[in-house]
């Protein structure tokens, strides 16, 4: 445990702000060192509630039992390795890690190689994803087939315009006569060339 983090510690025990906390650090605080005053304050807050004869919830850490960061727990190596082991993925790394997604989250910013890392490895399984649906593409199944092509189509095919639901870029290109025509399908309604023809056979009133 650091100089600093003691006095974060005794910063926050003894119930000065943030800002005061950083005026004795004479710095702004880290993301750990937040994290620190935090988590300082809430077992705080839960020691007196035990003081009070109140029931604490099982598993929540007390003043004297205060949860230590992931570095404090933690080799460099060891952090690596969970990552590596959960494939990149933060649920599965934190509960490896036994520790909060604020925890790791401030691992991740700290740490540029993990964080990376867990990206890359995030890609692999979207990389397995589109393995395993190119696999069912060919698959002998023509309802399976069927139903991944029309997913492949609705979603990596919408710039070659394969979607449900017209973009507004190709009715803005319909002309105030196809709408027309359209309507008049709707309504069964005839078209104009349909009335002219009519118009044209309807026999004409005799002259006399």
């Amino acid at each position: 445990m650091t100089d600093d983090t003691r006095r974060i510690q005794a910063s926050a025990l003894a119930g000065l702000t943030a800002r005061e906390t950083e005026a004795v650090l004479g710095r702004k605080f880290t993301p750990e060192d937040r994290t620190e005053f935090d988590r300082t304050k809430a077992a705080m807050k839960l020691k007196a509630r035990q003081q009070e004869g109140q029931k604490i919830p099982e598993g929540m850490p007390l003043a004297q039992d205060r949860m230590p960061s992931l570095a404090e727990r933690y080799t460099e190596r060891q952090v690596e390795e969970a990552i590596e082991r959960c494939h990149g993925r933060w649920p599965l790394i934190a509960r490896a890690l036994n520790c909060s997604y604020r925890q790791l989250g401030v691992w991740m910013e700290n740490h540029k190689k993990h964080r990376i890392l867990a990206n890359s490895l995030r890609e692999e399984l979207v990389d397995q994803a589109e393995e395993a649906v190119w696999q069912l593409l060919n698959s002998d199944d023509p309802a399976l087939k069927k139903d991944m092509a029309k997913f492949v189509l609705k979603t990596l095919g919408k710039g070659r315009g394969w979607s449900e639901a017209p973009s507004s870029a190709v009715f803005q290109q319909i002309t105030a006569e196809d709408k027309a025509v359209q309507i008049r399908n709707i309504f069964g309604m005839p078209q104009e060339k349909e009335r002219e023809s009519d118009a044209d056979e309807k026999p004409q009133d005799d002259a006399d």
